[in-house]
């Protein structure tokens, strides 16, 4: 059997260098309640009941569920925390305002101002029972603010083809005009050129302001 010489590292001391790391701390607990700051938006949240998490690709960070105040989920981590999530919520609101002011956005208030005449259909969805509500608004540059039944509000451009696909849902679910309808605005960030939607709400994929 071959020695070692005194003092030369082993192919076992080589391939162990490094590998250790730092069990990451745990930062959140279940009830915790956070801001979470996502483009120009800060939505509440807070941390569910579960245990926290490593990742096999950040061993060093620990991760959290955490729940929306709509029911639905996502995941926070000790690394996001003070970046894009926060404990107090003027600090989230001052980080989404900061990224307003460097990005291509209509807040909703400008929106509101520019908004003429509404039209609007609404129905009763069979599966839940819920009210749902779709409009056309045609703003001051000739683009139209619209929303689809089940889509992101939006800005497009005002074409026969999107006025006849607006018009279609609405006789596909029969649904009824409302009077005096006003929307709920949204601010609406610019989309990329992956889309034919001009502007659209912070969830939307290709909204990147």
């Amino acid at each position: 059997m071959k020695k070692s010489v005194e003092g030369q590292l082993e192919i076992w001391d080589i391939l162990s260098q490094g590998q250790e790391t730092k069990v990451p701390p745990i930062l959140l607990h279940p009830g915790n309640v956070l801001y979470l700051a996502k483009k120009g938006e800060v939505k509440k949240l807070t941390v569910y009941e579960e245990k926290s998490w490593l990742c096999d690709r950040e061993p060093n960070n620990r991760r959290y569920r955490g729940q929306f105040e709509s029911g639905s989920y996502c995941v926070v981590d000790n690394a996001s925390l003070g970046i894009e999530v926060f404990k107090n919520k003027k600090d989230a609101i001052q980080m989404a305002n900061a990224w307003m002011l460097e990005h291509d956005v209509i807040r909703k208030e400008q929106l509101a101002d520019m908004a003429g005449k509404i039209e609007a259909y609404t129905y009763i969805r069979d599966c839940d029972k819920r009210q749902l509500y779709c409009f056309w608004c045609e703003l001051p540059d000739g683009n139209v603010y619209t929303k689809g039944f089940v889509t992101y509000h939006h800005i497009e451009k005002n074409t026969k083809k999107n006025r006849k696909k607006f018009l279609e849902e609405v006789e596909t679910y029969s649904a009824v005009l409302v009077e005096d309808y006003c929307p709920d605005f949204k601010n609406l960030y610019k989309c990329d050129g992956y889309t034919d939607w001009l502007y659209a709400e912070c969830d939307y994929t290709n909204a990147i302001g």
